[in-house]
Parts: C-alpha cells; structure tokens; sequence
C-alpha cells in the first residue's frame, strides 16, 4: 500500500546506544534526519541476525513480540530475559 505509515523494522536499544534496523528507503529525509540527529542509528534492516549474534550481554525481549522465525537461531547464542508483566 503507498501511503500505509506502518513499517517493519527491529529497534536495538542498549545503555549507550539506540539501532533502528530498517529498509532505509521507508523512511523520508526528513525522519531520518530526525532519528539520526537524536542519536538513533540507522542500519539495514538484514544486518539485524548478524548484529544481534555478535551481542555479548543480555537480551531483553518483550513478551508480546511477533518474532521473525530467522531471528531464533541469532537470539538464542546470547541470554534471553523476558520481563514479567504482571
């Protein structure tokens, strides 16, 4: 759809840094202007799996999360926390 505003991308949120994996052609200049002068990252959104197998502390996943079944195998080299949300 052209005008859909929804996009599918994965947000990798550390202490010290934000990463917004992304088709970077989804976004315009102006939000990608916007994201980079905040301090967000902008990567492509296939350099996720590779990314994530090189993180070397916890991962945090939200329970709610609609998981991509080829990022299993990325996720599961490194320590899971899922919150409780009770």
């Amino acid at each position: 759809m052209h005008c859909n505003p929804v996009f599918i991308s994965y947000m990798h949120i550390t202490q010290k840094e934000a990463t917004l994996y992304i088709i970077e052609e989804k976004l315009s200049p102006e939000v990608k202007t916007y994201l980079e002068e905040n301090g967000v990252t902008i990567k492509s959104y296939n350099k996720i799996e590779s990314d994530i197998k090189n993180v070397r502390q916890n991962i945090q996943v939200s329970p709610t999360l609609n998981m991509n079944f080829l990022m299993l195998p990325a996720i599961r080299a490194a320590t899971v926390l899922t919150p409780d949300i009770r």
